[in-house]
Formats: structure tokens, sequence, C-alpha cells
């Protein structure tokens, strides 16, 4: 594994054991939308891929749960005056995760680049990354919503003239069964799931999950 970066922490930290009400909030909404509790999480090592201040992780710390924090720019979050908070956490690109096979049971990515990445190939290389560094029957879970539009060509969502045919839920609709059938044909058995608990506030209130197999290392069969 390489080094964690040395990234600046705010010296008002809550003592140990004690969590701020809205941050816990927070982070177990967050939780929520990806389908996952604290207490799934118990005993287990996570990975917080697009973790922006590290809010999950600092709740999980002060719940004796193991989380560390990636991100590509925790900078940005400071200049926007976010507090990185004092846990594991490590500066990285998701498609290139410096970590060793088998390193996590979960991998979550909230509102991150598993679904917002750059481009369809870069989160494919990300989510290749993601279930190498996973241990046998770990999980994946992404989301929330579909995979950004924006990464599909028009043509691949709807038929010439369909899209304006379609009401708004129609088109939601559309787009997550093409984010489904672009993962599948990418090689990962993937399910998507109704968030049941979450904010509730998504055009798509749905999730993705990814298991790994028994087997575990490396990358998917494609179908």
């Amino acid at each position: 594994m390489a080094p964690f970066d040395s990234i600046e922490k705010n010296d008002e930290e809550i003592p140990e054991g004690e969590i701020e009400p809205a941050l816990e909030e927070e982070a177990t909404s967050d939780l929520k939308d990806l389908g996952l509790s604290w207490e799934q999480l118990k005993g287990k090592k996570v990975l917080d891929i697009g973790a922006g201040p590290g809010v999950i992780a600092e709740v999980a710390k002060k719940k004796g749960i193991e989380v560390v924090s990636l991100d590509m720019n925790p900078e940005m979050w400071k200049n926007e005056g976010k507090q990185i908070f004092d846990v594991p956490y490590v500066k990285a690109d998701a498609e290139k995760l410096p970590f060793i096979d088998n390193s996590f049971d979960v991998v979550i990515s909230h509102a991150g680049p598993l679904t917002l990445g750059s481009s369809k190939e870069f989160i494919i290389e990300a989510l290749r990354e993601a279930k190498r560094i996973l241990k046998p029957n770990g999980e994946i879970h992404f989301g929330p919503g579909n995979i950004a539009a924006d990464l599909f060509e028009e043509n691949e969502l709807f038929a010439q003239g369909e899209q304006d045919k379609l009401t708004m839920e129609e088109r939601i609709a559309r787009i997550g069964e093409r984010s489904k059938e672009f993962l599948i044909n990418s090689g990962f058995d993937v399910i998507q799931e109704d968030i049941k608990d979450g904010k509730q506030d998504y055009p798509s209130n749905k999730y993705f999950v990814i298991k790994n197999s028994v087997e575990g290392v490396g990358d998917s069969k494609t179908k």
C-alpha cells in the first residue's frame, strides 16, 4: 500500500466517542443511500472512493469501524472551507488505487467517480480497480442514481425522436436501464436496488451493487 498523503487537519476535534449529530445524520443518510448501515460495516475494512472531506470515515472512527477515505482532490474541499477530518486518507485516482489485491471487505462511493466519472472508460477502469482490491465475498456499493447521462450518446439512450415523447420519469428509468446494461456488457455482475430509507431526493432512487465471487481476485468475466 502506498503511504497516506499528509493533509492538514482542523485542530478543533470532537473528543473520541462523541459524534456531532448533524455529522452523524449526514454520514448515516449517505450509507442508507447505498443500502448500508453502520451495523453491516462493523468488523469490516471499508474504502470510501470520492470521500470528500471524509465525513463517513470520521463518524465510522467514533463507532469503531475502519474506513479509509480516498479522493483525487482533497485540496478542493479545503478551498471550499470544508474540514478534512483526521482519518486515514489517501490522495489518489479511482482508476489507480494504491492498494494490494484483496485489501477491503466493502468499497463504497456515494455520488462519486463510480457513477460520475469523466468517461465510460474511466468508470470501467475504476470498477475493475475496486473489484481488484476487494476481498472474496466483498461488495461494492455505488450511486445513488444512474451513471451520468452525459457519458452516453443520445442514440445509446433513445431512438430517434423518442426522447420528446417520454415523460421525465420514463427518461430517468431508461437511463437506469442503459446504465445497468453498460455495466453488465463491460463485464460486471451488477444489480440495481431501490433506496429504502435514504434521502429519496435523487432523480433515480436506486443504487448499484457488485458482489465479489468466492474466488475473488481480478476482473469479472465478460458476459
